[in-house]
């Protein structure tokens, strides 16, 4: 995800634009929905850590070969994730990695029309 927003900022599109593009399309997900915005916030999620985030990887991981279910997508997101952890220690938040990318590149993901965001979820009958 922080890739796409990256490609996204450096190409000059507009941040709030891609989000909600993104959002309306099959390309959602409750991770995008949520993570995203923190992404462009800074805060990186941090009612959840990336040691968490490591070991449900691990977890799935450990399942997949069990059953021998080949699984390389997980395995490379499972490598920069421990990269981010290794750097920002255990506590940090679990979307941090994209952080890396942003150190890197010296180019933040911060949009201000997702400085004051909240995600609720409201229940309708």
């Amino acid at each position: 995800m922080g890739e796409a927003f990256m490609v996204a900022k450096r190409a000059g599109v507009d941040m709030r634009t891609m989000f909600d593009c993104i959002r309306a399309s099959s390309g959602n997900s409750f991770v995008f929905e949520t993570g995203g915005p923190m992404l462009m916030q800074g805060t990186y999620d941090p009612s959840f850590t990336i040691a968490l985030q490591c070991k449900d990887n691990r977890l799935g991981y450990q399942m997949a070969t069990k059953h021998k279910v080949p699984i390389e997508i997980l395995g490379h997101a499972m490598q920069a994730y421990n990269k981010a952890m290794y750097k920002y220690g255990d506590d940090a938040p679990c979307y941090i990695a994209p952080k890396m990318l942003e150190e890197a590149l010296q180019t933040d993901l911060r949009c201000e029309e997702f400085e004051n965001w909240e995600y609720s979820i409201q229940n309708v009958d």
